[in-house]
């Protein structure tokens, strides 16, 4: 009996040990505090209004919120939890960042998450100051977070985390808005055709314009060369007979609209004519005249004599020589013929 009695004991004792080591084990499953990791990084395109999700999409100028979830399963308070993201200031097509949320009481003692956004161009993602924040369970805010939570090494530091709380840190990045390029507004007066008629009457035949990025042609003003003029926004057909003869310079300026700015206008010389009227030639009309360019004056022809060394004299002195003697000898073989 005494026998059994102990064994009774022992048996109790181990039973006992085990429980307590059970009870221990299932007390530190989550040691005393920890940080929750899986899929607790994700992105909203707030421009386009979409869901939080791990791999977003966005275009030029969007404005994409990231938002992290730390949750403490555990059962006791996590202390100076740290969040940091890592996301690249390059210029390219697709940001894979890091976010890594750590305590010193947690086990283990930092928790890392990822999250795409791939854009449709190369752009860079810049963040936006101000707009780190520090949310409850129910998206309410807590408080605003040091701008920092982006910068490596710095990141920003939101405090306790109870057991069982979940909180959320979000900030907002902008992706670039490449500037655009300008092209100025373009617009020319490129035609004035005249006829001239009979009594001392000319009429528009042609008239055209140029115009493009945001400049439109408003209306032409026509003057005649006698201190009158007209304006139309259909110069072809218009006519003007002037009171004398002579020889009149007619101009079209041509008018334009300028999207979000200042009218503008232009001539040039092919809408300038020169219509002349006599009283003995048919009625004429000729472009202004232009004085015509000098041209370059052209150097004078190289001698053949250039080279004036001691051998050219020598060459030439003997030239000369058994050229005379030649022509003497003729002469004197046509004297002694005639003797």
């Amino acid at each position: 009996m005494k026998i059994l009695s102990t064994l009774t004991k022992t048996t109790a004792a181990l039973v006992l040990l085990a429980t307590i080591g059970l009870s221990t084990a299932n007390t530190m499953a989550y040691s005393d505090g920890q940080i929750e990791g899986g899929d607790i990084y994700r992105i909203s395109n707030l421009t386009d209004g979409t869901a939080y999700t791990s791999s977003a999409t966005a275009k030029a100028c969007d404005l994409l919120e990231y938002r992290v979830r730390l949750y403490n399963p555990g059962s006791a308070t996590l202390t100076a939890v740290h969040v940091e993201a890592n996301i690249s200031t390059e210029q390219t097509t697709s940001f894979t960042s890091t976010i890594t949320a750590s305590s010193p009481d947690a086990d283990p003692g930092s928790t890392s998450a990822f999250a795409t956004v791939n854009l449709s161009s190369a752009q860079t993602l810049n963040y936006v100051p101000g707009t780190t924040q520090l949310l409850d369970q129910n998206d309410n805010p807590i408080q605003t977070l040091s701008d920092g939570i982006t910068i490596s090494g710095t990141g920003v530091n939101i405090g306790n985390i109870g057991p069982s709380v979940i909180e959320y840190v979000q900030f907002q990045e902008k992706v670039s808005c490449p500037t655009p390029v300008v092209t100025p507004p373009s617009y020319a007066c490129t035609i004035l055709g005249l006829t001239a008629e009979e009594n001392r009457t000319v009429k528009i035949s042609n008239f055209a314009t140029t115009q493009a990025n945001g400049a439109t042609f408003a209306n032409a003003t026509i003057t005649w060369g006698d201190n009158t003029e007209v304006t139309s926004a259909s110069p072809i057909g218009q006519s003007h007979q002037y009171a004398a003869n002579g020889k009149y310079t007619v101009t079209a300026t041509a008018n334009f609209n300028i999207a979000n700015g200042q009218p503008k206008s232009a001539t040039s010389e092919s809408c300038t004519q020169v219509v002349t009227f006599t009283s003995t030639t048919p009625p004429t009309v000729t472009p202004p005249t232009t004085p015509p360019a000098t041209p370059p004056a052209t150097p004078a022809a190289p001698t053949a004599l250039v080279n004036t060394g001691p051998g050219s004299v020598i060459g030439l002195f003997a030239a000369t020589s058994i050229g005379g003697t030649a022509l003497y000898r003729r002469l004197l073989a046509r004297r002694l013929s005639r003797q």
